[in-house]
């Protein structure tokens, strides 16, 4: 039975050797080039000879960086590895240089750095992924050298054992890919203070093991999906300060064991559903809400059944009628915020005896 040669792993110098193997090819199609081709075929032969010069002096000076592992290299857009800008010396060498095979291969010779492969060729990305981060139950990326982040979409069908994915303030631009509801072993989506912009895509949803999810500080736009109301096990869910995130709030009052929910500083809208009086475990509320002109907007008496309430801020919410006596039953309460509100009627008594209270805010427009 006939065997398969084993492969074995190109060393640098092979890749040298292999680009002068190159200039030699070229060298031998000039030579046979057809005849009435060999005007504008000598010019494109000269300039890409030019650039086969400069390319073997880069690489040269890349080996060397290469061949001491002690050397720190910072990534950025200036500095990948010089192989992936070598695709275009010729078809050939673009293809073999792109292979999936090619890149399997040469993987491990090239930087190992989670930042670099964002911006590396598809081939590169999505085996960096397979190699690198299948194994990953957790990523947390903070310090990124002040380079902006994007996740690659290739990454994400290989990171379905990862359980918490935090990029806090590191940068992160472009849109959430409808790819993120490939991750369905997350528990933990945490990617505020970033440079987000577009929709919050339905495929959410799909994370049904998701306890928190914190989307805030950033530009997202479009509506808050109702998929939402399919995280049956979050507890934080934190989208404020999305100034152009739409929606109303009737997603989240299925939420039974939320805990956490901040929606202030964005663009939605009351009334407050009566359902969220069976949010019962919920010890963090805060909203700020646009006026619907379609209903009032009030604080509707069911909230008094939220016992484990610690903080309730409705500053802000284009809020009318008086405050609901229930409200005194809120045992554990200890700030309350309803300023700047078109509030009326009297302060109930009940309001003054919550045995935790310490901070009250009341002041209307």
């Amino acid at each position: 039975m006939d065997t398969q040669p084993s492969i074995q792993e190109p060393s640098l110098t092979d890749l040298y050797r292999l680009l002068l193997q190159l200039s030699t090819d070229v060298a031998a199609l000039k030579t046979n080039h057809q005849t009435e081709l060999a005007a504008s075929y000598e010019s494109q032969i000269q300039h890409q000879n030019a650039q086969m010069a400069q390319n073997h002096s880069q690489l040269l000076q890349q080996l060397e960086k290469l061949s001491n592992p002690t050397k720190k290299h910072t990534p950025d857009s200036l500095a990948f590895p010089l192989i992936w800008r070598l695709r275009g010396l010729s078809r050939g060498f673009r293809d073999l240089i792109s292979s999936n095979e090619f890149a399997k291969l040469n993987l491990i010779e090239l930087i190992d750095d989670d930042v670099t492969y964002m911006y590396a060729p598809t081939p590169y990305q999505s085996l960096y992924a397979q190699i690198q981060l299948s194994h990953l139950r957790s990523v947390n990326w903070s310090d990124t050298f002040g380079i902006p982040l994007h996740i690659p979409i290739s990454w994400l069908p290989a990171l379905r054992n990862l359980v918490e994915l935090i990029i806090f303030g590191s940068g992160l631009i472009s849109v959430i890919p409808h790819e993120i509801g490939l991750l369905t072993s997350l528990e933990r989506l945490l990617l505020p203070n970033n440079s987000l912009s577009g929709p919050i895509p339905p495929s959410i949803g799909n994370l049904k093991l998701l306890r928190e999810l914190d989307l805030s500080h950033n530009q997202l736009t479009g509506t808050i999906p109702d998929e939402l109301r399919s995280l049956e096990n979050i507890r934080i869910l934190s989208l404020h300060n999305n100034d152009d995130l739409f929606g109303h709030l009737h997603a989240f009052s299925t939420l039974k064991l939320i805990e956490k929910l901040c929606v202030f500083a964005a663009s939605t809208i009351g009334p407050i559903p009566a359902d969220f009086g069976g949010l019962v475990n919920l010890k963090y509320l805060a909203l700020g809400l646009f006026e619907n002109p379609a209903v009032d907007t009030i604080i509707p008496p069911e909230l008094g059944q939220l016992t484990q309430l610690v903080d309730l801020d409705l500053s802000c919410s284009s809020l009318v009628g008086s405050i609901p006596r229930e409200l005194g039953a809120l045992v554990n309460l200890e700030r309350l915020d309803l300023h700047n509100n078109w509030l009326v009627g009297e302060v109930p008594i009940e309001l003054l005896r919550l045995p935790r209270l310490r901070s009250c805010h009341l002041e209307e427009k």
